[in-house]
């Protein structure tokens, strides 16, 4: 017996994943599951440009608005959940589309955690002391001199990968990247990878748009009322960490949106990098977005 196929729509941030997936979710009896990591949290909308019920447009979804930005999500804890709901669906004769730009967590559901050390709490804490005595860049050095291919690969926005690569690689004496790569694990499906194709200056006039529709939907006062939380998980992400100094009195809020908008950009062509080495994707040209169908 055949296993049944699970839909990936993968690709860079404001390349209209979402809207693909319910295109297609709707046209086949299928639910959505998110691997958008920005979109997990419930407290927090405008900044994660998440998914709105409107545009659900009836399709069932699964992991949008789901968890508290006090409960982060790990990459092994949502490929348990995800591989559950799946099974769940699947049992009940529905078909699944996976929607999301988040390569770890992807990964996660369609290869299977890696066999990484634990943590070593002395390093890590060594690591934070840099982090905030020297500044994001010199880990990013240390890193791009021991692990050069996952410094191209990660969110050099992100300190916290960027600390956790380079403890793996103070462990264990070889690149994090290495120790990345791991057999396919067995899973009860077939996934089948799909990805929004746009131009590049389309793709970032797109990035420019949202942007600055997340400016009018009120994004300055979702960022205040969560300033309190900077320190979690959640907001580890671009679209709030940029108005730290704004509200230090520090840059204007010109200033803050533009940053916003370059650090999105370059957020993409990581991804579109990260993207394009997958050669399992089929890549939908964007004109044809709108009347891609795909059966399961």
């Amino acid at each position: 017996m055949s296993r049944p196929k699970v839909l990936i729509v993968a690709g860079p941030t404001a390349s209209g994943k979402s809207q693909l997936a319910v295109q297609i979710a709707a046209a086949n009896d299928a639910v959505v599951l998110s691997a958008d990591s920005r979109q997990f949290y419930k407290e927090i909308s405008i900044g994660t440009a998440r998914i709105s019920e409107q545009e659900m447009n009836g399709v069932p979804h699964f992991f949008v608005g789901h968890f508290s930005v006090y409960e982060p999500i790990t990459a092994g804890k949502f490929e348990h959940l995800a591989l559950n709901i799946i099974q769940e669906q699947h049992q009940q004769g529905k078909n699944v589309v996976v929607c999301g730009g988040s390569g770890l967590f992807l990964d996660a559901l369609v290869v299977g955690m890696d066999d990484l050390p634990p943590a070593d709490l002395e390093i890590r804490q060594n690591l934070i002391l840099k982090l905030e005595t020297e500044g994001l860049a010199t880990l990013l050095d240390q890193l791009q001199a021991l692990d050069p291919v996952f410094y191209q690969q990660v969110d050099r926005q992100n300190p916290r990968r960027v600390v956790r690569a380079l403890e793996v690689c103070l462990l264990s004496g070889r690149p994090y990247s290495d120790q990345r790569e791991k057999k396919t694990a067995k899973r009860p499906f077939s996934p089948v990878w799909i990805a929004p194709d746009w131009p590049r200056d389309l793709l970032y006039d797109r990035i420019n748009q949202r942007v600055d529709l997340m400016i009018e939907q009120g994004l300055e006062q979702e960022v205040k009322d969560w300033a309190h939380a900077f320190h979690l998980d959640a907001f580890n992400t671009i679209g709030y960490r940029e108005w730290i100094p704004y509200l230090e009195g520090q840059a204007s809020k010109e200033e803050v949106i533009e940053k916003i908008k370059q650090n999105t950009r370059r957020l993409a062509k990581r991804q579109l990098t990260y993207w394009r080495r997958n050669q399992h994707i089929s890549w939908i040209p964007a004109n044809q977005l709108h009347d891609f169908k795909f059966s399961f």
